[in-house]
């Protein structure tokens, strides 16, 4: 092997290992530690009075025994248009899925009121606009 084969061979192959550790690093951080966003109700309009649960739904990627069970509850006493929330993103969700989350709003017997979701991106807040139940 003559001295520009071996030179090409090496720049090629330290190309490789940029190039993968980078998409390794981009994979790891595709979902940061935490998800942050707000929540809101139609129209700009006050929460109603309920439970509100949020939770990351499986997608079609993940078999139900990955979902991971509610998350945050807290209640909404009817008075107020936004409520932030900070979530720990599951650690058994794979860079490569993406994320749903899901808010729900409940009366005190259960009965769904309400219920928005949003895909979860990488650096952006997850806001997420609950909409009036229809039944």
């Amino acid at each position: 092997m003559n001295a520009t084969a071996k030179r090409s061979a090496a720049v090629f192959a330290s190309g490789l290992l940029f190039a993968g550790a980078g998409m390794f690093t981009a994979m790891e951080q595709a979902y940061s530690a935490e998800v942050r966003g707000k929540i809101t109700f139609e129209n700009g309009s006050e929460i109603p009075k309920g439970n509100l649960k949020l939770f990351f739904e499986p997608s079609a990627k993940q078999n139900e025994a990955q979902a991971v069970p509610a998350t945050l509850q807290f209640k909404s006493a009817g008075k107020s248009t936004v409520f932030t929330y900070t979530l720990p993103t599951p650690i058994n969700i794979a860079a490569s899925s993406p994320l749903l989350i899901v808010a729900q709003l409940e009366r005190k017997d259960g009965w769904l009121l309400a219920r928005g979701s949003t895909k979860v991106k990488a650096g952006e807040p997850a806001n997420i606009t609950l909409y009036t139940a229809m039944y």
